[in-house]
């Protein structure tokens, strides 16, 4: 196709397209399938015109190596000048045109050769000045050769304006899919948690309620009747003993007894922890060391004798109240422990709900973002 074809071509009238979620990675790869091949057209449409530029600049340049300097009647060392910087000028533009037909690839293609007619104008300034002081139409018709070049690619660039900007929407556009996979993705795992940990938190709470409904039906056995009765007993009985080791205590001469040991240190010393924790020391060593201390320095009576038999038998008494292990222990520090789990789970959902909410929020607007590019190329997107 010409140039001239191409830019003719009638402008097709784009009805408003609708794509969906489902629809849009398919319809992205058709996109660029589409530009790969407009693309291709564009290229072939440059070449097409470097291609016309090279064989106007091939013929221009064999009509100044042709240049009858002889028929120009200026001063020979004039004629020097110009000859070398012609010399220099039709270099360059030889170097030019080896660069032009190197273009090979369409990326940059547009940015390729601006760099080129750029380094050619830095470098041909001066030698076209001072060529132009004897020939003028042949090196003017260089100019114009380029110039028509960049009037013809500015005609070409301005048809596909409206390509380019859809190509530029549509990378766009597949950067911002890549974002959404990526957060949907993440948005799926922290689901996945959350569902885990729901999961989790309502196997806790029936294994509490379990537990909780065990502890009741032992509570409501006879078995834990009778174990509370034991329990009572029991307390009864070390509340009867704690006062008899306070009217045993009371009945001590402590300053007779410390003067009896005070020359023997370590029954001395022992006496002293008497004094100072009477019933701790009596639980500790038994009512016998007691006794004994109490015989050896003959401060017994039959009041401390009566108290010290009293203790003997409450404590065999209390000794002999044996209970039962019915599990309420061990099963009211498993109901702790769910409900720690529990309480641990419940910060753990916060945590990931909170999660979920910024990535939505993510979400929202990355898909906000395909909406707004899509509408720049009248393409009406559908999130479901």
């Amino acid at each position: 196709m010409s140039i001239f074809g191409f830019l003719k071509k009638k402008k097709e009238i784009n009805e408003k397209e609708i794509v969906s979620k489902d629809e849009l990675s398919e319809w992205l790869l058709t996109k660029k399938r589409q530009h790969q091949e407009k693309e291709k057209e564009f290229f072939n449409l440059v070449k097409e015109i470097i291609s016309q530029l090279v064989s106007e600049l091939e013929s221009e340049i064999s009509i100044l190596e042709d240049f009858n300097f002889e028929s120009k009647k200026v001063d020979l060392r004039i004629k020097l000048i110009v000859k070398e910087n012609l010399r220099n000028y039709i270099g360059y533009m030889e170097k030019m045109i080896v660069r032009l037909n190197e273009i090979d690839k369409r990326e940059n293609l547009v940015e390729k050769i601006n760099v080129i007619f750029e380094d050619f104008n830095k470098k041909t300034r001066i030698n076209y000045e001072k060529v132009t002081f004897i020939i003028g139409k042949e090196m003017r018709a260089t100019k114009e050769s380029i110039k028509k070049f960049f009037k013809d690619l500015e005609l070409i660039l301005k048809s596909n304006k409206e390509i380019f900007k859809e190509f530029g929407i549509v990378k766009s556009v597949e950067g911002e899919i890549e974002k959404l996979g990526e957060i949907e993705e993440n948005k799926s795992e922290v689901s996945q948690i959350l569902k885990e940990s729901f999961e989790k938190i309502n196997d806790l709470k029936k294994s509490l309620e379990n537990k909780e409904n065990e502890i009741k039906e032992i509570k409501k056995s006879a078995r834990f009747l009778e174990e509370i009765k034991k329990k009572d007993k029991f307390d009864l009985k070390n509340k009867a003993l704690q006062g008899i080791v306070r009217e045993l205590k009371d009945a001590i001469d402590f300053k007779t007894l410390s003067n009896f040991y005070h020359k023997f240190e370590n029954d001395m010393n022992l006496v002293k922890q008497y004094k100072d924790d009477f019933q701790q020391i009596l639980e500790r060593d038994g009512i016998q060391k007691l006794e004994s201390l109490l015989a050896e320095s003959k401060l017994i009576n039959e009041n401390i004798l009566e108290l010290i038999n009293k203790i003997k038998r409450v404590v065999a008494e209390i000794e002999g109240i044996i209970f039962e292990d019915m599990g309420i222990h061990f099963l009211e520090k498993s109901v702790e422990r769910v409900k720690s789990e529990i309480n641990t789970n419940d910060s753990e959902i916060k945590i990931e709900e909170k999660r979920i909410k910024n990535i939505e929020e993510h979400l929202n607007k990355v898909v906000g973002a395909i909406n707004e590019l899509l509408s720049k190329i009248d393409v009406e997107f559908l999130e479901k």
